[in-house]
């Protein structure tokens, strides 16, 4: 199984989302900015943003769901869907 951290690296190295996604930091303070300005990363804030819908999170500017969201495509080509 790939790891989530390569797959993860594989697409934001060739991804357009990668600068919304760390906003042009990198290393230690990439990591930082990610879990800043993540919603997911409190529990209290992701069930509020559950209670808001499907599509609030899918148009959330958390970083992660912004991710996810934009690069989907990618990743089933890295898979070959």
């Amino acid at each position: 199984m790939i790891s989530v951290s390569i797959v993860f690296g594989c697409i934001l190295c060739h991804s357009r989302a990668k600068t919304h996604v760390h906003n042009g930091r990198i290393h230690q303070e990439a990591v930082n900015y990610l879990l800043n300005n993540s919603i997911i990363t409190d529990k209290e804030s992701v069930i509020n943003l559950a209670k808001e819908g499907a599509d609030v999170i899918l148009n959330s500017d958390d970083p992660f769901i912004y991710f996810i969201v934009h690069t989907k495509d990618e990743l089933k080509e890295m898979h070959g869907l």
